[in-house]
């Protein structure tokens, strides 16, 4: 079985699944790069929201390691800076879950923004990460439109919180659309994707027409099309390449 798809690391385990492969890192680098973020810009006072599945699961757990933070909501920590030593603080204001099993109340996201927003200065997080899943943050940031408070929360946001993404909404276009403002700012560690020249040159000349090697390739590509393809619109005619009918 390859995956492009699956990141969690515990399909890394050989022991358990012999026969997996995958073309994607797993998640355990996107929360290491979020930790290496905190770091360097030296945020000590953080909220954490993650998915509660095995990718938030695991990127949590992973943040907090990377800051110390493993044992209790604050760690003391005495860091080498340059030639000299200072002592750095980091704490977790809040830490909640959110459902993937079954739809998230909007009590619980009513909760979440309240934590976000409404604490005492002294114990108000202006930084807030989020690893979760697209839908997730989707949910989690379209409720103060939901609640009809959408104006009051994007005036707080933009003002006092920095949200922290994952590569799985960083850049997603039903998260991060115009209608959302409360996301406005946010940072998050994006996939770079090269072009393997050989497989694409491959790729292209593929046709519909069935192959014994592959009996697959034709029944997923013609989905939607008309069972007479030859007579179909141009994607799908068997005799084009998937070049020539856009499938790049």
């Amino acid at each position: 079985l390859v995956s492009a798809t699956s990141s969690t690391p515990q399909l890394s385990d050989k022991s358990a699944y012999p026969n997996f492969l995958r073309t994607v890192h797993t998640n355990s680098f996107t929360a290491e790069a979020v930790a290496a973020l905190v770091l360097h810009m030296e945020w000590t006072f953080i909220g954490l929201v993650y998915s509660d599945d095995a990718y938030g699961q695991g990127g949590v757990q992973t943040i907090r390691d990377r800051l110390g933070l493993s044992d209790g909501s604050c760690f003391a920590s005495e860091e080498k800076v340059g030639d000299s030593s200072q002592a750095q603080d980091r704490c977790v204001a809040f830490q909640r879950a959110v459902s993937v099993t079954a739809a998230s109340s909007d009590l619980l996201f009513h909760e979440i923004w309240q934590d976000i927003l409404y604490r005492e200065p002294q114990s108000r997080a202006s930084i807030v990460v989020v690893f979760t899943q697209a839908l997730g943050a989707q949910s989690l940031f379209a409720y103060p439109i939901r609640s009809g408070n959408g104006t009051l929360y994007t005036a707080a946001i933009l003002k006092n919180t920095t949200f922290i993404g994952t590569e799985t909404w960083g850049n997603a276009p039903y998260v991060i659309r115009p209608g959302l403002q409360v996301v406005k700012g946010a940072l998050s560690p994006l996939d770079t994707h090269d072009v393997y020249e050989p497989f694409r040159n491959h790729w292209n000349t593929l046709t519909f027409t069935p192959r014994p090697d592959n009996p697959w390739l034709r029944q997923a590509l013609l989905v939607g099309c008309p069972d007479n393809t030859t007579a179909g619109t141009e994607r799908c005619d068997a005799n084009r390449t998937l070049f020539d009918t856009g499938f790049r």
